[in-house]
């Protein structure tokens, strides 16, 4: 009798012990794929926001640079139509959007090479203006923002690279400017990756 208890109640100590492995395995399948579940929801969510910032960082630099492009516009042809007359006229225009937007740099290539900039190197010297030009090797017209611009006659994003004067990375938004028919130059704006990197860490 006392056998046929104790096998009895080894059986049902297996039985219970089986159970709860069973138990214990479905336990942890279920945890591991709700487990596997949030983290591909919350990468995906990260991901959409990530997609959202990019879009908005786009955005904003395409309507600085086309309000800035109008405002410079609604100025009479002979305060566009020389260097010395832009230089004149466009210096406060450009430090307040290259501070309001969080500019890296905001300038104008002429078709003679010259490029006028505002920029860090611009506010060392307490202007608002500065040329960069052939005093310097430089030609605006050979860069890839100046020639995009041109020849799509539209915005022009040209893909990051090093800013040599800040050493930062940059996007370049350009587009071509035109008064009463005639060209102006090539408009152009610098955004810093390190803007848009911040608006991830806030």
């Amino acid at each position: 009798m006392k056998s046929l208890k104790f096998k009895l109640s080894l059986v049902t100590n297996v039985i219970a012990i089986i159970a709860l492995i069973i138990l214990g395995v479905v336990g942890f399948l279920f945890t591991k794929n709700a487990l596997f579940k949030t983290i591909e929801n919350t990468e995906i969510n990260a991901l959409k926001v990530s997609k959202t910032e990019m879009e908005n960082f786009r955005a904003k630099n395409l309507s600085s640079l086309q309000k800035l492009s109008e405002d410079i516009l609604e100025l009479p042809y002979e305060k566009l139509n020389s260097q010395e007359a832009l230089l004149a006229n466009i210096g406060d225009m450009f430090k307040s959007y290259k501070r309001s937007a969080n500019l890296l740099a905001v300038y104008i290539g002429l078709p003679n090479g010259n490029n006028i900039v505002s920029d860090i190197e611009s506010e060392k010297h307490g202007k608002s203006l500065r040329i960069n030009g052939k005093d310097n090797g430089y030609n605006a017209t050979t860069r890839e923002w100046y020639q995009g611009a041109k020849r799509i006659n539209s915005i022009y994003v040209q893909p990051y690279y090093i800013d040599p004067v800040s050493n930062e990375t940059v996007f370049t938004y350009s587009r071509a400017l035109y008064k009463d028919g005639k060209f102006i130059g090539i408009l152009a704006i610098d955004a810093s990756l390190t803007m848009l990197q911040k608006t991830f860490e806030i």
